[in-house]
């Protein structure tokens, strides 16, 4: 776990992967777009894991991108945030 990051791929979603290229294609793969779609002009990023996103749909709690990782991580990318489009 301690080498997994979160990425930020576009203006609204954020993969928990290993590495850029992961994150990359498990995005490709779960969401069906294609890489212009999905990425356009977005120069994709590393989070702090620090950052605080919201828990719930209902947006009552927050918690670190840590532990959404230490909760969620099963060795498999995931997406660790998204925002409503």
């Amino acid at each position: 776990m301690e080498k997994v990051k979160v990425y930020q791929l576009n203006e609204y979603d954020g993969v928990a992967a290993e590495f850029l290229e992961q994150a990359r294609e498990f995005y490709l793969k779960v969401t069906g777009l294609s890489d212009d779609d999905a990425f356009y002009d977005y120069e994709a990023n590393e989070v702090n894991l620090e950052q605080e996103v919201w828990e719930d749909k209902s947006r009552t709690k927050k918690q670190t991108l840590r532990s959404v990782i230490a909760e969620y991580w099963s060795g498999e990318p995931f997406i660790a945030f998204s925002s409503e489009r």
